[in-house]
């Protein structure tokens, strides 16, 4: 009685290869759809690599410029403290260029006058010569 109960709770041989059938198309199609997202994910990871390669690339070039910021700053720092003290050193020029021209003025001044008096004391000379 137990052997007919299990056969009568057991499937015919041809519903449950059927139904082995199905599972295995159904697996083929899911082991198809699991290629498909591999593959995606691959070429994901191909993207996410040059990607990242390319982030640091960046990132070196960005530390590169940040260096050469930095050398400008400190450069043009330089270059406003040169200027500063170029400003004072013309203001100083100015002023030691109104003493030369003074000085300059004087002097031709000094040299016509001695010229005069070379003259006179000739003509002087000349004159006492003659009497």
């Amino acid at each position: 009685m137990k052997k007919e109960k299990e056969k009568k709770d057991m499937m015919p041989k041809d519903q449950v290869v059927a139904i082995l059938e199905e599972i295995r198309g159904d697996f083929k199609v899911f082991g198809e759809g699991l290629d498909d997202v591999r593959r995606g994910v691959k070429n994901l990871e191909v993207r996410f690599d040059a990607m990242n390669e390319r982030l640091e690339k960046n990132d070196i070039k960005l530390d590169s410029v940040a260096e050469n910021v930095n050398f400008l700053i400190e450069d043009m720092d330089e270059v406003k403290a040169n200027i500063v003290e170029m400003k004072i050193d013309i203001k100083d020029t100015q002023i030691d260029v109104r003493d030369i021209k003074e000085k300059l003025d004087k002097k031709s001044e000094k040299e016509v006058t001695d010229k005069h008096e070379k003259r006179i004391f000739k003509l002087e000379k000349a004159a006492f010569a003659t009497q």
